[in-house]
């Protein structure tokens, strides 16, 4: 029966699609993804095709209720709408409401609900039932549709009938049933956007309002249970960590959509039993210092994950985590990010620590303060989580009165040009490459040859490898794959912060030299990246990389928008733009003080500083028909993507430095200086014995700083003018107190 399964839905697809591609063997197709394209070569929808059920975690989860053990409140069981303002008339737009005027949006739906509670007004009601019986209305991938005829039936249950209540049960029911076949035929990912944007919390929703009523739904409120408790909140608890927060998607995502499914997940589960989840799940307050913590101090999101545009945006999880954990860090942004801090319980979000560890992520984020003019920097070295992300483990940006080194490209659609060539690959972060030549490259689909960056491992959605996760113990299932680098030393004090992190996953794995265009051939043996930021505006970068030929094309990258110029020694990097934003921006700008809210001044300057290797060789790549080069070719969508240095709302940059050793070995150590803020040369020497790195920073006559650095391993000492000394170790320090 299985074979005759698998048979019939291939021979569907085919007569269909008219083409197929198969990922591996028979045997593992019920793993692999396959993608199905128009006959102009172009990517359509992606269809999964599944010929089982999807598996859940056979792994303990942190809690997963007892269905004897749960108590059933009362209907409604859904919260529902309020309106604060009572009419006295029912208003026209209700009497006439109509689904094109609601034009698909859950909102107006709601409010014909809140009207239709606070008056009982039997025209409304009646316009209600009709609702919840129209087949048109019905949309599995939408909230608008089950979703809104599970609220409605929820919301007024006492208007029903005993025969209607019976009825609609049924058809819920029925939908419920088609709802499940729906979700493990997609196969949707708790690490995908598409289930918590097209799903929400509508299928939970679903099962807590027909069950226990309807005895027989018992198998899909359980699937549901399982869903929720065994398949989103691992994975959720997964990728925030265990002291961190945040989400692989990137910002735009998590802001605008993450809270559609967490928030009323959580909502409808207490709303229906009583049982706060929010009080079983500490950490979840920990999503709070996502989008704080990265938000530039321009208050525009950091530029990482696969991002088109970025303007300031604020999530509605911050208000409503702070409301639930009390607390007041969140509740003081959420009423004053963009002014002057509201302070709560005597405290305001401007008093939170200035680093904070994403383990989850494995990123650090750090400052100089939560002014304005701070220098802000960012450093990635973790997991991949398939969707939505780059390769780009290893890599940092800079941001001081402006972007500096910036996290270049832009996410230009699945599988475009740029996004697989550019974007997506390591070439277009601040990283380093290995390149050997000869590598292949290999068909990704029909007719696209992926460039040879000399990046990094290709997994994730956008190269279709390895399959999207069905839950967390799946995504274990290709941790080789997914193992992407280390934070391996996290240390910091009030002058000082070290990261250290072992990049080498990244490159290599138990896979790589099998010659698939995913785990790419053999050419890292070992790179370990140290950082050491001294606030306000010193930085030194200290890799050590160990290639498996010394002929292979060592290059050191850093991005940035504005070309790059020499003086002194020195590369100066600057960004000095009146910036010009699509949106409204949060800050009018400290320095221009412009009052147009889509205009914003910059004045950032950085002088770099190439120490090691003494011999190297700098090329600068960049400028018009070479933005996004990679391997002789400039990877601009056919000259679709116009880059405009003065844009706020998209930064993909438009250059780049390189740094290469002149003489090839197998290992080289690189060592760069960055002093950020103005155009004075800053003051370094640098010094080497047998086993260490000296560097003098800073004026000679005060406030001189010496660090130690072992040229083997990590870390090292650092010595401030007034004596103190600080070990930099192999440790990893919990998030700072506060």
């Amino acid at each position: 029966m299985m074979r005759k399964k698998v048979l019939v839905y291939l021979l569907a697809a085919v007569v269909l699609f008219g083409f197929i591609l198969v990922a591996g063997s028979f045997s593992e197709i019920t793993e692999k993804v396959t993608f199905l394209y128009s006959k102009r070569g172009e990517v359509s929808d992606r269809l999964r095709l599944a010929v089982d059920q999807v598996l859940l975690p056979e792994a303990p989860v942190e809690y997963l209720p007892e269905i004897e053990k749960i108590k059933f409140h009362p209907h409604p069981r859904i919260t529902p709408p309020t309106v604060s303002n009572i009419p006295d008339e029912i208003p026209d737009w209700a009497l006439d409401f109509s689904e094109k005027w609601a034009r698909g949006g859950v909102s107006k739906y709601h409010r014909l609900a809140g009207v239709a509670l606070a008056t009982g007004d039997e025209r409304l009601f009646s316009r209600i039932k009709e609702l919840v019986y129209k087949d048109s209305l019905y949309n599995m991938t939408q909230q608008v549709g089950y979703g809104i005829q599970v609220r409605f039936f929820d919301w007024f249950y006492d208007r029903w009938t005993e025969e209607e209540k019976a009825q609609i049960l049924r058809l819920l029911h029925k939908r419920a049933k088609a709802f499940k076949r729906h979700y493990e035929e997609t196969r949707y990912s708790p690490y995908n956007a598409m289930a918590y944007k097209r799903l929400q919390a509508s299928w939970l929703e679903l099962a807590l309002v027909i069950y226990p009523d309807l005895p027989e739904a018992e198998p899909y409120f359980n699937w549901a249970k399982n869903i929720l408790f065994q398949v989103f909140i691992p994975a959720w608890h997964q990728v925030s960590g265990k002291d961190g927060g945040g989400w692989h998607e990137g910002m735009n995502y998590f802001c605008r959509d993450f809270h559609l499914v967490l928030l009323d997940s959580f909502d409808a589960w207490e709303s229906a039993t009583g049982e706060d989840l929010y009080k079983k799940f500490p950490w979840v307050e920990n999503f709070i210092y996502y989008p704080i913590y990265f938000a530039r101090p321009d208050l525009t999101s950091s530029r990482w994950a696969q991002v088109g545009s970025s303007a300031h945006i604020i999530s509605p999880l911050i208000e409503r985590l702070g409301r639930e954990y009390d607390n007041p860090y969140a509740l003081s942004y959420a009423q004053s990010y963009a002014k002057e801090p509201v302070v709560i319980d005597g405290k305001s979000w401007k008093d939170l620590p200035l680093v904070r560890h994403f383990d989850g992520l494995g990123m650090v984020v750090m400052r100089s303060s939560w002014e304005e003019d701070a220098t802000y920097i960012t450093f990635k070295a973790g997991d991949h989580y398939w969707s939505h992300s780059n390769m780009d483990s290893g890599a940092f940006t800079l941001y001081k009165k402006g972007a500096l080194a910036i996290d270049s490209g832009l996410w230009t659609g699945s599988y475009s040009p740029h996004d697989i060539n550019y974007s997506m690959q390591a070439i277009a972060h601040n990283v380093i490459t290995v390149k050997d030549p000869e590598e292949p490259t290999p068909e990704l689909r029909p007719g696209l040859n992926v460039a040879n960056d000399g990046g990094q491992r290709r997994v994730g959605s956008g190269f279709s490898w390895p399959p999207s996760p069905d839950h967390l113990n799946h995504w274990q299932k290709y941790i080789d794959d997914y193992e992407m680098g280390d934070i391996v030393a996290f240390q910091y004090g009030d002058d000082y912060v070290f990261i250290a992190g072992d990049i080498t996953a990244a490159y290599t794995n138990k896979k790589t030299g099998d010659g698939s265009i995913h785990n790419r051939n053999k050419r890292v043996e070992k790179w370990i990246r140290q950082l050491i930021y001294l606030p306000p505006n010193e930085l030194l970068i200290y890799d050590t990389v160990v290639s498996t030929k010394k002929e292979f094309e060592k290059r050191w990258l850093l991005h940035t928008i504005n070309k790059p110029s020499e003086k002194d020694g020195f590369c100066l990097i600057k960004r000095k733009e009146l910036g010009k934003s699509r949106y409204p921006l949060a800050v009018t700008g400290l320095y221009s003080r412009n009052p147009d809210s889509k205009i914003y001044q910059y004045d950032a300057t950085a002088s770099v500083k190439i120490l090691l290797p003494e011999n190297s060789v700098t090329n600068v790549v960049g400028g018009p028909g070479r933005e996004f080069f990679v391997d002789g070719e400039n990877y601009d969508n056919n000259g679709k993507i116009k880059v405009d240095n003065r844009s706020i709302t998209i930064e993909p940059g438009a250059w780049r430095v390189e740094v290469s050793p002149k003489e090839k070995a197998r290992k080289d150590n690189f060592l760069v200086y960055i002093h950020a803020d103005d155009e004075a040369t800053p003051e370094v020497e640098m010094s080497a014995s047998e086993k260490l790195i000296s560097l003098k920073m800073g004026n000679k006559n005060k406030d001189r700083i010496l660090l130690d650095l072992f040229k083997d391993g990590l870390g090292g000492k650092l010595t401030f003018s007034d004596g103190r000394k600080v070990d930099l170790e192999n440790v990893i320090m919990p998030n700072p107190s506060y």
